[in-house]
C-alpha cells in the first residue's frame, strides 16, 4: 500500500489504527492483504505448527493462530475464501488494527524518505 507524500507537512501521513479498523469492516481485500501481513509476521516456526510461541506482539495471538493461519494459507494459495471463512478471517483481523496499521507505516517509511523524516515530527 503507499500512502501520498504531497501534503505530509501539515498532515498525518498514515494510515491510522481507526481507518485499518473501518477497511477491515468494510473492504474485502483490504481485510485478505491484513490477514496475509499477520500471517507473514509470524515466525517460521509458528507458521509451520499454526500456533504462537513468541512473545514479540508480531502475528496472530495462540488464540487466532490455528484458524488465522489456515485461512491465509488458502489466500497465499490462491484460494477463494467461501462467506464463512471470509466472516472468521474478519473477526480475527479485527483484532489487529493496531498492528496492521504499525506494519503499513513502517512499509510507508521504508519505502518513501520523505515520509520517514515526517514520521519523525509524530514520533512515529
Amino acid at each position: 500500500m503507499t500512502i501520498d507524500a504531497s501534503s505530509t507537512a501539515r498532515s498525518y501521513p498514515f494510515i491510522s489504527k481507526r481507518q485499518v479498523a473501518e477497511r477491515i469492516a468494510s473492504d474485502d481485500d483490504f481485510m485478505l492483504m491484513a490477514l496475509v501481513i499477520l500471517h507473514d509476521r509470524q515466525t517460521e516456526f509458528e507458521q509451520a505448527t499454526k500456533t504462537t510461541v513468541s512473545r514479540n506482539r508480531r502475528g496472530f495471538m495462540s488464540s487466532h493462530a490455528v484458524n488465522g493461519t489456515k485461512l491465509a494459507e488458502k489466500v497465499l494459495g490462491g484460494e477463494a475464501l467461501d462467506a464463512e471463512e471470509i466472516a472468521k478471517a474478519r473477526d480475527i483481523v479485527g483484532h489487529y488494527s493496531r498492528q496492521i496499521s504499525a506494519h503499513l507505516r513502517e512499509d510507508a517509511k521504508a519505502s518513501n524518505p520523505e515520509l520517514a523524516e515526517v514520521g519523525k515530527l509524530y514520533g512515529v
